[in-house]
């Protein structure tokens, strides 16, 4: 558990750290207030889904999901080439 937090820390300030370099100037603070909105919503969406299935389903499922969005990441901004390097 202590690891899935640490590693979606790095992940949420990776985030939050390649939007300015992403977006224009005069875009980037109303994407970054608007990314920091939806993200509030992850403590009820992770309680609903912990009382809505088994922990250990749960645990596997946010496995895949960053798994999956590491390498999403890893093909767009830091891979040789890249459409968004970063």
């Amino acid at each position: 558990m202590a690891a899935m937090f640490f590693f979606a820390g790095i992940g949420n300030a990776g985030t939050f750290k390649q939007m300015p370099m992403i977006m224009p100037p005069r875009q980037a603070g109303g994407v970054i207030g608007f990314t920091a909105g939806v993200a509030a919503f992850g403590p009820f969406i992770v309680g609903a889904a912990l009382s809505a299935m088994p922990a250990a389903s749960f645990f596997w499922g946010c496995c895949v999901y960053f798994l999956a969005c590491t390498i999403f990441v890893w093909l767009m901004y830091a891979r040789p080439r890249a459409p968004f390097p970063g």
